[in-house]
């Protein structure tokens, strides 16, 4: 048997991936035991030295895109190799281990029999050496592992806009909008002349339209956008050469020369407006203004040909010399071509203004990055991507340390283009020396592209692996659908199977190559799974598609409430726990909507209240919360103070005192206006303001809780990095995030219906599935909301007319019907497809997350035949299936056509599930409190040696703790799990309790927002030209502007009498480090846990 160097998984939803994922990584250790390639002969004889077996899992590369999904497959390895190691002899093997010996088997030349006695004890050992060195046990984040490598180019980065010595920032949003935040004062002093005109143009200009424009919001989200891409380098262009006055002196020009030859149109038409022409009233109408005649080209109702046509009625022939003539003319002077180059033009100039500011705006992040020492999460992937410059064997990866030989790379259709550009040559490189490699993805599932991913990286990856001449990979379609009962598989083969043949897509006008490749996506050999021979006719599962009337004209017909309601009940009616049920919407707002009307009907139910908990990551609004938006209030009365400010505050005041029963008389409201209002000359910083202010209100209700702690950790969000910015600042920097801004409710193993959006919901599953909102917008979830896009046209683009400069610039997507109309609409037809592909995988997410029940909610079919909403595709399909061989039947109930699945009664909920608190694959809450992972450590019990056992166990302890507060809750839950003894909980505990006696230890562990806390940070030391990492860094920033810096390092040892001298040059090399980063003052400590007077500081 031949393994092939590349092997592509297509893994469908609920097909096994992680299965399959697991199963390839221990073959890959055991054959690695078995018959190593030549290029790993020096490691396995070190292993064969130290009378061990070899595994080579530091070679072995697992990547995910979550840190979630990354302990899953870590947890799930180490777990399957421990079972296999409890194996007796004799025993049968079964699972994941069985598959891996009947594959072993026919590639190491060993009999079955013979595996099956030999891989426990080499379990056993490969668990012992994973353990012993888990830090090269590589599975990890695709962002994780670009950052370590990153980290081993200090020297090259210099100069590339970052300092060598850096931390990695996950806050891009942060980041944008302090940004934007040090833009704005700048242009309050002056600095941006000209960028202040550009920004008072754009906010004039939308002066007396329905919403005035924020041209810095639109400008942050743009930025933001533009991160997260592949654009940035286009951006930084821009700083190099300030070409826009040009480009915009060319594109007036342009606009001007063919106003010209409308106003010939507009004269014309005003002559045939004189004529007796009834009948041509529509016609002429087209032809009297600029924009008249833009509307009626771009409507495909005024072109040369369709005025051509044009034709008087027998009562107006003697009008004909007189007005055919000017016909003809206007059918001369709508030059098709030049139609489009004048469209385009306005298109791009629409929005040009904003690149002068979005140029200043690369300029204010990256000092941003420079200022704080920071490097942007999804700048890493741009930053190595210049340093790779398309070399093909790159010397960069050298430097991650253990040379990797194999890749196992999951969710690989969530790639963007520059992650998989500079992955590639590490695959190429490995699939040259002939290690395997493994890759899995589905194109159906890919609903990340405001992300930047790109589906057609593992689309392509598949068609080159299936149609190229390259016999060394292969694809394999995992064809089993593990997770869904045998009428919901059934349902979704036929409804997805050929989607894109659906007639409403116009697929012959707007045929793309891109549109070819998706249609592959949906074919029938690509969508159909089969079900497994357990569920193999016993009929499980039920499917259920409602068409509610739009515009609800019977009362006696349901709503989409009413009908939400009326099918939980009947949900619990037969069995149906809180936590079977999903309700999954397509955008937060639906999730809110759900939200409202869960809390209205426990409210209503008093016997049956708890039926209607709920668990959501972002379905209620911070706005929604009386004391939230009371401190918003108080916020702006203080930022922006006015007699209208301060009356709108005491009105607040008094809702306030109003929904908590208090009394709300003049004196009360005033007395507390007063207090909150002297808040503001005592100094303190937004976070500890906000406390204060929170605390002055008194017991809040439990319901408000919720919001108040999301909004602190808003404002603590804010305060981290920028403690002294203005209460002003974060008014505006508030401005932004209020709206969008939402409680979490938390997730986890807890029995309450989950209220998600179905993007949340991807790789969970519940054995019921509810969607109310299946009617949303395919090429625009948000009309009113512009999408603007960064594009480069090049010089050699056919598409550009000679009259457009070629350069960068900003377009609006959502600006479809003008885009389509223009010389540029290829950028707008790959858009729509892209928007219509992307649609399509989410509805597919949707329905494959239902294990035993699927309930659809969806609209009629719009009147005006095109593809608006995904509505229209839903009915399409369902026309299409018919009864499902039998399977389907369609009925009429209360006024509501409905289609489900064909069964005497609706099932009862199958008792193995579970009894009260399913699980559905969510994280525990549990595991959400601290980044000490015990169910991860619990594994290591029989393999790990004692002292370091607890010695990892404690500093991951430490490495959790914040404040002082976060020491004892972690050290119960430990010792209450059996992890460490007694002896040791009593002895830490009350170590801890005495350092923090003393002021100046206790300060090593403050409060949220006092200080600049860092565990296990990393320090380069650029000596040695290796990573420092201390376990606990303090940064405080004195009056005077002067930062202080304290490094603590842990020790385990009993005496602290005889320290090593290693011990202290360790330290000594931090502190240096720190200081060259720019903390001026910094001092030294070790730490003897362990010991009572244990704190020795070295330096």
């Amino acid at each position: 048997m031949d393994r092939k160097t590349l092997t592509v998984y297509s893994a469908s939803a609920g097909s096994g991936k992680t299965y399959n994922l697991v199963k390839e990584f221990l073959l890959l250790l055991f054959l690695n035991h078995y018959a190593p390639h030549s290029d790993l002969g020096e490691r396995n004889l070190r292993s064969e030295l130290r009378g061990e077996p070899y595994f080579g899992f530091q070679g072995i590369l697992g990547v995910t895109f979550t840190k979630k999904a990354t302990l899953e497959l870590k947890q799930r390895i180490l777990r399957e190799l421990i079972r296999l190691s409890e194996v007796k002899t004799g025993t049968a093997i079964t699972g994941i281990s069985k598959d891996v010996i009947i594959e072993l088997s026919g590639l190491v030349g060993k009999t079955k029999q013979e595996l099956s006695s030999e891989l426990p004890p080499l379990s056993k050992h490969a668990v012992k050496q994973i353990l012993e060195d888990y830090s090269h046990f590589n599975v990890r984040t695709i962002d994780s592992f670009f950052q370590e490598v990153l980290r081993s180019l200090r020297h090259e980065i210099t100069g590339q806009s970052v300092s060598g010595s850096y931390q990695i920032e996950l806050n891009v949003e942060e980041a944008v909008n302090l940004a934007i935040d040090n833009l704005k004062l700048e242009m309050d002093a002056n600095t941006y002349g000209e960028i202040s005109k550009v920004v008072l143009t754009l906010q004039n200009s939308s002066i007396g339209k329905e919403k005035q424009v924020d041209p810095f919001k639109e400008i942050a989200d743009i930025a933001k956008h533009l991160i997260n891409g592949d654009e940035w380098e286009q951006m930084r262009d821009l700083l190099k050469v300030n070409s826009v006055p040009e480009i915009q002196r060319q594109i007036d020009q342009v606009i001007q020369d063919t106003e010209k030859e409308f106003e010939k149109i507009v004269a014309i038409g005003q002559q045939l407006w004189g004529y007796d022409l009834s009948k041509w009233k529509t016609k002429i109408n087209m032809l009297l203004s600029t924009e008249d005649i833009i509307s009626g080209f771009v409507d495909g109702e005024l072109t040369s040909e369709v005025v051509s046509s044009w034709e008087l009625t027998k009562k107006q022939s003697n009008l004909a010399d007189s007005v055919y003539p000017l016909t003809s003319q206007v059918s001369k002077l709508l030059d098709e071509d030049k139609m489009r180059t004048y469209i385009s033009a306005c298109l791009l100039s629409d929005y040009l203004p904003y690149l002068s500011v979005l140029t200043e705006m690369v300029r204010a992040v990256e000092e941003y990055e420079h200022q704080n020492h920071l490097l942007l999460i999804p700048r890493v992937n741009q930053l190595l991507d210049q340093i790779i410059d398309g070399d093909d064997t790159p010397f960069v990866y050298d430097r991650v340390g253990v040379r990797l030989h194999h890749f196992v790379i999951d969710e690989f259709q969530d790639t963007s283009r520059l992650q998989w550009s500079n992955f590639r040559p590490l695959i190429d490189e490995a699939r040259s020396s002939g290690h395997e490699n493994f890759v899995v993805g589905d194109a159906k599932q890919s609903i990340y592209a405001f992300r930047g991913t790109d589906s057609s990286n593992f689309i392509n990856l598949v068609d080159k692996s299936k149609t190229g001449s390259d016999n060394t990979s292969e694809v394999i379609n995992l064809p089993n659908n593990w997770r869904s009962d045998e009428r919901i598989i059934s349902f979704n083969n036929e409804f997805f199977a050929d989607i894109y043949n659906y007639n409403g897509y116009y697929t012959e006008e707007y045929a793309t190559d891109l549109t070819q490749l998706h249609e592959t996506v949906y074919a029938r050999e690509n969508v159909e799974q089969q079900v497994p021979d357990q569920k193999k006719g016993t009929g499980s599962g039920y499917v259920e598609v409602s068409v509610l009337p739009d515009n609800k004209k019977d009362e006696s017909i349901s709503d989409v409430e009413t009908y939400l309601h009326s099918c939980l009940k009947d949900l619990f009616a037969r069995g149906y726990q809180p936590g079977d049920i999903a309700i999954l919407s397509r955008g937060n707002k639906e999730c809110a909507e759900v939200a409202t009307w869960l809390t209205e009907w426990a409210a209503e139910e008093d016997e049956e209240a708890g039926k209607y908990d709920f668990v959501s990551k972002s379905a209620l609004s911070l706005t929604s919360s009386v004391v939230i938006r009371l401190l918003r209030t108080l916020i702006r009365a203080l930022s922006s103070p006015s007699p209208q400010n301060e009356k709108l505050l005491r009105l607040m005041i008094q809702s306030f005192a109003r929904s908590r029963d208090l009394e709300s008389g003049e004196q009360q409201v005033e007395s507390l206006y007063n207090s909150l209002m002297d808040l503001s000359t005592t100094g303190l910083s937004v976070y500890e303001f906000l406390l204060r202010a929170i605390d002055l209100l008194g017991e809040l209700p439990v319901e408000e809780r919720l919001y108040v702690n999301s909004f602190i950790d808003l404002a603590y969000s804010y305060s981290r990095r920028s403690p002294d910015l203005s209460i002003r600042q974060f008014d505006d920097w508030l401005d932004q995030r209020i709206d969008n801004a939402k409680v979490d409710m938390g997730s986890g193993e807890l029995n309450r219906i989950n209220v998600l959006t179905i993007h949340d919901a991807k790789g969970l599953e519940f054995p019921v599935v509810i969607l109310p909102f299946a009617d949303w917008d395919i090429y625009s979830t948000n009309r009113r909301k512009r999408d603007l896009r960064l594009i480069r046209i090049a010089e050699d683009d056919p598409n550009l007319s000679s009259d457009l400069k070629p350069g960068i610039y900003l377009i609006d997507m959502n600006d479809r019907k003008r885009g389509l109309a223009s010389s540029l609409a290829p950028i707008y037809e790959a858009a729509r497809e892209s928007s219509y592909m992307e649609e399509t995988n989410i509805l597919y997410v949707a329905f494959t997350r239902a294990v035993s029940e699927l309930h659809v909610f969806t609209k009629p079919t719009s009147e005006s035949g095109k593809v608006l909403k995904i509505n229209n595709i839903i009915l399409d399909r369902m026309n299409k299936l018919g009864d499902l061989r039998g399977d389907l039947i369609k009925e009429e109930r209360q006024g509501i056509p409905v289609w489900r699945s064909n069964v005497t009664e609706k099932p009862q909920r199958k008792q193995e599930d579970g009894a009260t608190t399913p699980s559905h694959n969510q994280t525990t809450l549990d595991s959400l409190v601290s980044i000490v992972d015990l169910e991860d450590l619990k594994v290591r019990d029989e393999y790990a040696d004692e002292k370091t056992d607890f010695g990892i166990l404690i500093h991951r302890l430490m490495a959790s703790v914040y404040s002082k507060e976060d020491v004892k809750p972690l050290l119960d839950k430990l010792h209450q799990s059996g992890r460490i003894i007694s002896e040791d909980y009593q002895t830490l505990l009350q170590n801890f309790a005495a350092a923090m006696e003393d002021p100046a230890y206790a300060s090593w562990f403050p409060s949220r927002g006092e200080a600049v806390v860092r565990t296990e940070a990393t320090l380069f030391d650029l000596k040695s030209n290796q990573e420092q990492r201390p376990d606990r860094v303090v940064i405080r920033t004195g009056d005077e502007g002067k930062r202080y810096g304290v490094i603590i390092d842990y020790k385990l040892g009993e005496d602290p009498s005889s320290i090593p001298d290693a011990y202290c040059r360790q330290v000594r090399r931090y502190v240096e480090q720190l200081r060259k980063s720019g903390v001026e003052e910094v001092t030294g400590y070790l730490w003897y846990l362990r010991s009572p007077n244990g704190i020795i500081k070295v330096c």
